[in-house]
């Protein structure tokens, strides 16, 4: 998603489809939160996306396994957000 552009449903639905196609190959996986307009907080931008997985091994496999990928021209940036901080400061509904 270029950074530039309004996250408009039309954007949010396309990338979460392709996102929950993606993630499904993974064990565990628990949520994708996507940031929309007017939930940016600590950095994170319209269009960041979160996943959630029920363990730490399932967690890792994800990220190992999106490291090096390219989504819209762009290489994704991949880590793991402390879960306090996530679920205090992150997590919106």
């Amino acid at each position: 998603m270029e950074r530039d552009k309004e996250l408009t449903p039309e954007v949010y639905n396309e990338l979460r489809e392709d996102m929950e196609e993606q993630l499904s190959h993974f064990p565990l996986l628990k949520r994708i939160k996507i940031i929309r307009n007017g939930e940016q907080k600590l950095g994170a931008e319209v269009g960041a996306i979160f996943v959630e997985f029920q363990d730490k091994k399932s967690a890792s496999i994800a990220v190992e396994s999106f490291k090096e990928r390219v989504y819209d021209f762009r290489k994704l940036h991949v880590c793991f957000v402390d879960e306090a901080v996530y679920f205090t400061e992150l997590y919106v509904e």
